[in-house]
């Protein structure tokens, strides 16, 4: 099965968004207070916005430019519509020093 390696690096609050290729969306890691690392692709269900953490409110929003103003919960359930839909969800896995995202849509 084919896979790509992209670097990237988390930054000071533990977030981090990966680059999108071409085997795989855009990634949004975010590291909760006390909880392991969380890997989302990165846009809303509702129009593919992008999405962005608020770990100080503990969730994630639509980016305000889309102007539909959805909210999740940081575990990627619908806070506040007009999304109806959770985050697409990927686990997130640690091999040493690196982060093993597999991306896989539907079962």
């Amino acid at each position: 099965m084919p896979f790509d390696t992209v670097e990237t690096s988390l930054d000071e609050s533990g977030n981090a968004i990966v680059p999108a290729t071409t085997e795989a969306p855009s990634i949004l890691l975010i590291q909760p207070k006390d909880a392991p690392l969380i890997a989302y692709a990165n846009m809303c269900t509702h129009s593919a916005c992008p999405i962005i953490p608020d770990l100080e409110k503990e969730q994630i929003v639509c980016d305000p430019n889309c102007g539909h103003g959805s909210i999740y919960s940081l575990d990627g359930n619908v806070l506040v519509g007009p999304s109806m839909s959770p985050l697409f969800k990927f686990p997130v896995e640690r091999a040493d020093t690196e982060l093993v995202i597999t991306i896989q849509y539907g079962a």
